[in-house]
């Protein structure tokens, strides 16, 4: 879960929580 860091930053729209 480490792109969780990546998403932090964009859109939740990349991907889902």
């Amino acid at each position: 879960m480490t792109s969780v860091s990546e998403t932090s930053s964009l859109p939740k729209s990349k991907k889902p929580s």
